[in-house]
């Protein structure tokens, strides 16, 4: 049985209430053929920059990083259908990773973008792989963030789910419903380092859930790890860039060295101080690293 549907019904139902929503700056919507994605573009750069947030951040979190990136790139993040403020506008959507890339790939199509650098980290980062390999004209250079091996990618999950719940069709979702600002502040205080925890995180997190903001961590896990599968026997042509942060203490018994497996040329980089969002936590340290990179 799927719980998926739980989160797609009641999202759908929202679309014109979060196409009426308002935000400061260069943040916008623009509705695709299967979902409203909320996005910001902007930046002084000739150079197309892509980020995914890995939720519960958004694209709030991103202030620091976007600043420190805006006059050498053009800064584009989206938030993928279910997190934040994009929605699903189909009925019969079920968050697997074909659905994602293909919202992704509609995504750069809309906005004209090509030969982009992309960051989209932890999970997403698979969307990132897939796209390289069916669509690399959009793609030109890969930043994996905290992302290992699919099937390591899978037993990271099931390690952070509290009892098996959030992986559970309908109990899942009805968990992260009523218990959203829950489940955040403790996924904050085991990713962040223990001697580096800061609550601007939370703080962020909690304001935008209090506007409306969309957190379907359980359909993520049941429809993108639980009911997808990643084929990486064709390796990936771009260069790739590999970010860890190694005060992760979610992925304390992951084999980081997996995900090299589907690349054919990659560099790793390690964040000795930083823990699972490293590109935000030490926006500096990601920024120098980049422009290395490139």
């Amino acid at each position: 049985m799927k719980g998926t549907w739980i989160d797609t019904y009641s999202l759908v139902k929202k679309r014109r209430k979060v196409l009426a929503k308002k935000f400061a700056g260069n943040t916008r919507f623009i509705e695709l053929p299967g979902a409203v994605i909320r996005y910001k573009i902007s930046g002084n750069g000739s150079r197309n920059i892509v980020f995914i947030p890995d939720a519960p951040n958004t694209i709030e979190h991103y202030d620091e990083l976007y600043n420190l990136l805006k006059d050498d790139f053009n800064v584009i993040i989206l938030e993928l259908p279910g997190f934040g403020f994009s929605i699903p506008t189909q009925k019969n959507f079920s968050f697997t990773l074909n659905e994602a890339v293909q919202i992704v790939i509609d995504f750069f199509d809309a906005l004209a973008l090509k030969n982009c650098l992309v960051c989209f980290p932890c999970v997403a980062g698979f969307i990132a792989f897939e796209m390289a390999k069916t669509r690399p004209d959009l793609i030109d250079k890969i930043i994996s963030v905290q992302t290992p091996s699919w099937e390591q990618q899978k037993q990271w999950a099931k390690r952070v789910d509290f009892k098996g719940l959030i992986g559970t069709p309908v109990i899942g979702q009805l968990l992260m419903q009523s218990f959203k600002k829950t489940v955040a502040k403790h996924w904050y205080k085991i990713a962040l380092p223990k001697d580096k925890y800061d609550d601007k995180y939370l703080c962020i997190c909690n304001h935008t859930l209090a506007q409306g903001a969309a957190y379907c961590l359980a359909s993520a896990f049941q429809g993108f790890l639980g009911g997808s599968l990643y084929n990486g026997s064709e390796k990936i042509e771009q260069e790739v860039l590999i970010i860890w942060g190694e005060k992760d203490r979610t992925h304390r018994k992951t084999d980081k060295k997996t995900v090299q497996q589907y690349f054919k040329k990659c560099t790793s980089v390690l964040f000795e101080n930083e823990g699972h969002f490293p590109e935000l936590e030490n926006p500096v340290m990601f920024a120098e690293q980049l422009k290395k990179y490139i």
